[in-house]
């Protein structure tokens, strides 16, 4: 149990200067969600596992999908808003 309490905590470790520059955080109370998901300008979309840091764009070989202008990028975004 003192692993998780130590990855929760790193999870928190940028909050404060996110916050500062006008980011804004929230959390899943219910549990934990690994997939992640980009919405920009209701035209483009990333759906995938990638974290935006160097180990995971460049070790992991995480996986994700690009979507340029395709039908189901409302539907992602509707998800998004739900889920928020």
């Amino acid at each position: 149990m003192v692993e998780a309490k130590a990855a929760y905590s790193l999870t928190k470790s940028h909050y404060r200067s996110l916050v500062k520059a006008g980011v804004k955080v929230y959390e899943y109370d219910p549990g934990f969600v690994h997939a992640k998901i980009f919405v920009s300008d209701d035209e483009k979309a990333v759906v995938g596992t990638i974290n935006l840091d160097y180990r995971s764009l460049y070790h992991h070989f995480e996986c994700a999908t690009y979507l340029y202008k395709v039908s189901c990028i409302p539907e992602i975004e509707a998800d998004y808003l739900s889920t928020l």
